[in-house]
């Protein structure tokens, strides 16, 4: 019975999540594309952190190492969409570094016990210190949150007064407080919503720009394309499109074609290849699109599929274009190797809940032309 109920209860968190990101993401779809003034300010942020570092480093070469930047940007990018645009203040900075902290240290204990309800009780006594680790990791993070969401509803009770600016922008804990949820629901969706967003969007950042920087030809082409777009009023470009749409080759290499049960060779034409033309109009994959397939087959589903489908994937592709677009808008990437004999860009994988980079990207900065 005590299973039963917590699989129910787990799955009317799951009904709830998915209804409460649906509300917020159609709520703000006016501004997804293209982007609203704050969401670029995240990725100004960014774009002045990278520039800190590279004038920074050893002799002022412009060599960064931008994994730790990209990953507080995107979290932070993703704290102001689920909590409000007053976590961004630089008082609140080390509150969003303490949770990020406590996210990576909370995934990396559950991953590491995952397995231990397969094991006898008796092997696991050694390991109880993690177990109240993990503990001691989730109340603080359920404080923390706690904290956030008390601070959203505060701003939510002085809008009355127009007052607060802040306030009369939509949030995820917005669309939480509507819904009448209790505190501990809304800090586990909360969890959800950071934990899903942020970590792979970081992750997909960091493999697209090492794509970028290991194919200069692409990257040139692209900031050629972002500068029309820009000058035309459209955004994204097209060819910022394709480049993120080709991300997914790592996806789709492990995804099965259960449909025609044709070799992955002839589902796609180069499928370790970095081609964004082929998803452009005329490509051979123009109708291919990583968030929905509109009932054609299915030939990549990073996002999941069907009634599993993850309801917020069209922001977080909207995310990596923005994220991308202004990083190759503002710098041109070089790659740089420790020595002749070594790769400019290490492309080795190292698995876990996300496929990261074995070796973290290194890369020469120079600041474009336009960002000047």
């Amino acid at each position: 019975m005590a299973l039963l109920l917590l699989l129910v209860s787990s799955s009317c968190l799951v009904v709830a999540a998915s209804i409460a990101l649906l509300c917020y993401v159609n709520n703000d779809a006016d501004e997804r594309l293209p982007p609203g003034p704050r969401r670029r300010r995240s990725v100004d942020r960014l774009v002045a952190t990278l520039e800190l570092e590279a004038r920074a480093g050893a002799g002022a070469t412009g060599v960064v190492a931008p994994t730790d930047a990209f990953r507080h940007g995107v979290f932070s990018f993703f704290a102001v969409l689920c909590f409000g645009e007053w976590v961004r203040d630089g008082e609140h900075d080390a509150v969003l570094r303490d949770l990020r902290r406590a996210h990576a240290d909370i995934l990396a204990l559950t991953v590491e016990l995952g397995a231990f309800h397969l094991v006898p009780a008796v092997l696991m006594v050694p390991y109880l210190h993690r177990w109240w680790k993990l503990s001691s990791l989730q109340r603080s993070h359920r404080d923390i949150v706690a904290a956030l969401i008390s601070v959203r509803r505060r701003l939510r009770r002085e809008k009355v007064d127009g007052d607060d600016a802040d306030s009369a922008t939509l949030c995820y804990v917005d669309t939480l407080l509507e819904l009448e949820l209790g505190e501990d629901e809304m800090v586990s969706l909360c969890w959800e919503f950071m934990n899903a967003a942020a970590k792979t969007t970081s992750t997909a950042l960091e493999w697209t720009m090492a794509r970028l920087v290991h194919h200069s030809d692409i990257q040139r082409k692209l900031r050629h394309d972002i500068a029309k777009a820009n000058s035309g009023g459209v955004s994204p470009s097209p060819y910022l499109k394709a480049v993120v749409q080709d991300l997914f080759a790592s996806t789709r290499r492990r995804t099965t074609c259960w449909r025609t049960r044709e070799p992955l060779s002839t589902a796609w034409m180069d499928p370790d290849e970095f081609l964004p033309e082929q998803f452009m109009e005329g490509g051979e994959d123009a109708m291919v699109d990583a968030v929905s397939c509109g009932g054609a087959e299915i030939r990549m589903m990073p996002f999941g599929a069907g009634r599993r489908a993850c309801p917020g994937a069209s922001f977080a592709v909207s995310a990596l274009h923005l994220f991308v677009g202004r990083l190759v808008e503002q710098f041109e990437w070089w790659p740089v190797a420790e020595d002749e004999k070594a790769a400019a860009v290490d492309f080795s994988e190292k698995t876990g809940l996300v496929t990261v980079m074995k070796t973290p990207l290194r890369a020469l900065l120079v600041p474009t032309t336009s960002s000047s």
